[in-house]
């Protein structure tokens, strides 16, 4: 039933109203005199208000968006345009000290203003709004929505300056700024936020960290709001915090029924499951730009290297090194282009020997662009050079083979059959000289020519040789090597081997020579 005074619904086994304090008549014509007018008195209210409604049509719109549900979504949109300017605050992080590279920078900002912009509004309008709920439901929960939304909007208005001077920037034209545009003052203020670029950064953060408690509590009221309608407090207290109870027919009945229900199982459950999608969506993303959101540099994959000299007087020399890098920006660019290689030996290299090969780069600035570099050093052995040979024993028998064949050629092409002699050419013997600095191989040939007219016989010696010889000495790479071929008159068959060392370790040809040996 509902009391004669106040008009509001109370218990039939009451005796006494718990809102006004009037005596209930209990008898049934009683009540049913007192119910209708009660009735006539609600309804006279509700035709009041309605009234009222028609009269004013911005409070019923204002009574429409100031609901726990929509103030809870607003919220939550204001919240998605702060995660949104983080985003934009790490794609823009650069420190280099170029003032084109500073420029650049500030350039990346430029879908900042629009959010900027954005964020302010709604967080104004959450905190209006919050405050409209907070007088009508007098409730605590929706005064902490309010309270972050008013500290978001007032931190950014803080910025208001600072968006003004950079949007001023990012508009600029070059023909702005020959057109007189780029005043003074402007040129002061792009100075200060060239010169100190995270301070833009740094100035936002108190604004954002507010924009995402709005977020985690605008999802908080949300899931509770859906779950039940929100009560309605006879005044603030703390009990708001902790209660929560249905008013759901309130708007049709204008009751203050205060059921007091708990929050069920599944309606924790869903509020931690947001709490930590909410966490491992930050934790996630800080994971995700700290350690994966880089640009993988390898500095080595593709390196190749030449080593130039014989083994144990060689050098290294890189052939080719391509790095795989997005060739369209120009910071990374400029990046690979700055770096340089230490050698961990670069001279006197012998077969056998290992050269590490390190890039050097700055590693400042490639955390600043964000770039991961991988295999900064690699190591190469030595192998394939020509050496020396320390004796006669140590030369190969196909050295010595091609090394005959190749004189043969050019004796027998020196010394051809005529008319008047012919010529009869053998192999004598291989002679190889050790020098201080190179080595020699002679291959000499005796030459005998009978005279066709009295078979007259002058016997000669012609020797073939091979200036710097080495191992790599074969037909195929003969044309790389230094010969020359003779003829010694000073030997002939009645020369001993000691009369053709003695010849080969004092001729002019192969002065400084330090010893003589006979290979064969």
């Amino acid at each position: 039933m509902k009391c004669f005074r106040c008009g509001k619904e109370i218990a039939d086994d009451l005796k006494f109203c718990p809102y006004c304090g009037t005596k209930v008549a209990q008898n049934d014509s009683v009540k049913e005199k007192l119910n209708k007018d009660s009735n006539e008195n609600y309804q006279k209210v509700v035709d009041e208000k309605k009234e009222q409604t028609e009269s004013f049509p911005l409070n019923h719109y204002l009574d429409v968006l100031s609901r726990g549900k929509v103030v809870a979504i607003v919220g939550i949109i204001t919240g998605c345009i702060f995660l949104r300017l983080i985003f934009i605050f790490n794609g823009s992080n650069n420190t280099s000290s170029g003032w084109q590279d500073q420029l650049a920078a500030l350039s990346q900002f430029k879908s900042l203003p629009g959010y900027y912009y954005c964020a302010l509004i709604l967080s104004l309008v959450t905190c209006v709004l919050s405050i409209l709920n907070v007088r009508r439901y007098k409730d605590l929960k929706t005064g902490v929505l309010a309270l972050f939304s008013g500290l978001s909007s007032v931190f950014l208005l803080l910025n208001l300056k600072v968006i003004s001077v950079l949007n001023s920037i990012l508009s600029l034209s070059y023909s702005d700024i020959t057109s007189g545009k780029f005043s003074v003052s402007m040129i002061e203020d792009i100075e200060t936020l060239i010169k100190k670029p995270d301070q833009v950064e740094s100035q936002f953060k108190l604004a954002i960290g507010s924009g995402i408690l709005v977020l985690i509590v605008s999802i908080i009221l949300l899931v509770l709001f859906l779950k039940a309608s929100q009560k309605t407090y006879k005044e603030l207290s703390l009990d708001s915090l902790k209660d929560f109870n249905s008013s759901s027919n309130k708007s049709e009945s204008n009751s203050e029924n205060k059921t007091s229900i708990k929050l069920s199982k599944k309606q924790k459950t869903i509020g931690a499951i947001v709490v930590a999608l909410i966490v491992s969506l930050f934790g996630g993303y800080h994971i995700w730009n700290e350690y994966l959101n880089y640009t993988k540099i390898d500095m080595t994959k593709n390196m190749k290297v030449s080593f130039d000299g014989r083994s144990g007087n060689a050098e290294v020399e890189i052939t080719e090194n391509p790095i795989e890098y997005d060739k369209s920006d120009a910071q990374i660019a400029d990046f690979i282009n700055s770096i340089t290689y230490d050698y961990s030996k670069n001279s006197e290299l012998k077969n056998g020997d290992t050269v590490t090969i390190t890039a050097v780069y700055n590693k400042e600035e490639a955390n600043n662009l964000k770039l991961r570099v991988v295999n900064v050093s690699k190591k190469f052995k030595v192998s394939n050079l020509a050496y020396r040979f320390t004796d006669a024993k140590k030369i190969p028998t196909q050295v010595i083979s091609d090394i005959k064949e190749d004189g043969l050629t050019t004796i027998k092409s020196e010394n051809t059959d005529n008319d008047n002699y012919k010529c009869d050419i053998s192999y004598y013997g291989t002679y190889f000289i050790k020098g201080e600095t190179d080595d020699s191989l002679v291959v000499l040939y005796k030459i005998v020519n009978t005279s066709t007219y009295d078979s007259e016989k002058n016997t000669t010696y012609d020797y073939y040789v091979i200036n710097d010889v080495d191992s790599h000495y074969s037909k195929n790479t003969s044309s790389d090597y230094n010969d020359y071929s003779s003829s010694t008159y000073s030997l002939d068959e009645n020369s001993k081997e000691e009369d053709i060392i003695s010849y080969l370790k004092n001729n002019y040809y192969f002065t400084g020579n330090k010893s003589v040996e006979k290979v064969e």
